[in-house]
């Protein structure tokens, strides 16, 4: 049993998860399968839910991409069964934020030092 109290302007409790390793090691695939519900085809097709800008649709590489994992009371995840981001945010107790790095290690620095990260998940 985990007993914690939330502060009462705080709505949920919120920790940021980075997700690091070298590239093509399957972080952005990992982030898109728990974020989407959808497992991918061997081709992409769940990394490619990740992407939020141009040339990493061109290149295939991550830039630094963020997303969030909601959890009610019980601990069900709001991801598959909400509408909208801010239909989770207003359901969610537990917010983790995901924030899937680049493969190169200027930009996984750059992101470690920006997000400041509760957590690290490397993928090797």
């Amino acid at each position: 049993v985990l007993v914690r109290r939330v502060p009462e302007s705080q709505p949920f409790v919120e920790s940021r998860l980075a997700v690091l390793g070298g590239a093509d090691v399957g972080k952005s695939t990992l982030c898109g399968v728990l974020t989407h519900q959808t497992l991918d085809d061997g081709n992409g097709k769940t990394k490619m839910n990740q992407f939020r800008h141009p040339h990493e649709v061109l290149t295939g590489k991550t830039s630094v991409c963020q997303d969030m994992i909601a959890f009610d009371s019980m601990g069900k995840i709001l991801n598959y069964s909400a509408t909208s981001v801010s239909e989770m945010v207003e359901q969610a107790t537990k917010v983790v934020h995901l924030l899937d790095l680049a493969g190169d290690v200027k930009t996984t620095i750059y992101g470690l030092s920006a997000y400041g990260p509760h957590a690290v998940c490397l993928i090797v």
